[in-house]
């Protein structure tokens, strides 16, 4: 694996500068650890074990959730390959020569890649170079998701727009929701911006239109993730909540250890109580 040269516009970089030291820290150390083509596994115990070895006081969890809010940000796409997590940093190919004839890590191919922060102009996160970059002609093949359906960009095209959700469609209210939880949770925190609302919309219709889960049920699930002291530092995503729904699911189910379930746990939400907190409100028929 070469070296990496990191550029001097870090120094004024609006997105480099508003990470927090420890996201700062991650974003370095994964530049060090990913392969050729800017791919590196996603899955927290092995970043743990490469690229944070003698930080015994990080924890995966803690990997997991600055993941999460790099990929928010639009620093790295994360994306699932068979069951596998990865991610890759926007538009290497623009900034790195590539030397080997083989990624050491699959191509995203899938609604997980998180395609909508890839950017074929100026990066948001400009990070290396290493001597002349590639064209981008050669860059690999990419993928757009589009409401569940996938249409192929030749190497070399524009990204093209993903598809829009309206501010009254409950994929898209429910993207806000998730977005304005996440930001009064953590100080400083700003919105993740159009494109990456867009793109957990998209997460949130799957799991509605693809997975069969009803808008009630996906509300409430959603309403617990973010108040369960666990699961609220984890389901920093659309993609995230879709991957974990099951599990949250279950856990929202589960009665307290050692307490009888309460009467109320029962009840039925309703689902306009998603607009508690984020100024909402759920169209009434689904």
């Amino acid at each position: 694996m070469p070296n990496r040269i990191i550029k001097e516009s870090i120094r004024t970089s609006k997105t480099v500068n508003a990470m927090t030291d420890f996201q700062f820290r991650i974003w370095v150390y994964l530049i060090t650890y990913v392969d050729d083509y800017g791919r590196g596994s996603a899955d927290p115990e092995i970043i743990k074990g490469f690229v944070l070895p003698r930080r015994k006081r990080v924890s995966e969890s803690d990997i997991e959730k600055t993941l999460a809010e790099l990929a928010g940000m639009g620093c790295i796409s994360l994306y699932d390959v068979d069951g596998e997590s990865y991610f890759y940093f926007p538009n290497w190919s623009s900034h790195q020569r590539i030397q080997t004839k083989k990624s050491k890590f699959p191509e995203p191919v899938n609604s997980e890649s998180r395609c909508t922060t890839v950017s074929h102009g100026e990066s948001r996160c400009t990070t290396v170079s290493h001597g002349e970059s590639r064209s981008e002609s050669e860059s690999k093949s990419e993928y757009e998701y589009k409401k569940g359906k996938s249409e192929l960009c030749e190497p070399g095209q524009a990204w093209p727009s993903p598809a829009k959700f309206s501010s009254e469609d409950n994929a898209y209210q429910a993207a806000v929701y998730l977005d304005r939880q996440i930001q009064a949770r953590f100080e400083g925190q700003k919105s993740v911006g159009e494109k990456r609302l867009q793109a957990w919309a998209v997460e949130f219709d799957r799991c509605h239109r693809l997975d069969g889960h009803s808008w009630e049920d996906i509300s409430k699930v959603l309403r617990f993730s973010q108040k369960d002291p666990f699961w609220s530092q984890n389901i920093l995503s659309g993609g995230k909540f879709r991957d974990k729904y099951l599990q949250l699911l279950a856990k929202m189910r589960t009665p307290a250890a050692g307490k009888a379930q309460p009467q109320q746990a029962e009840k039925s939400y309703d689902i306009h109580e998603l607009e508690e907190l984020a100024g909402l409100r759920l169209p009434e028929k689904l």
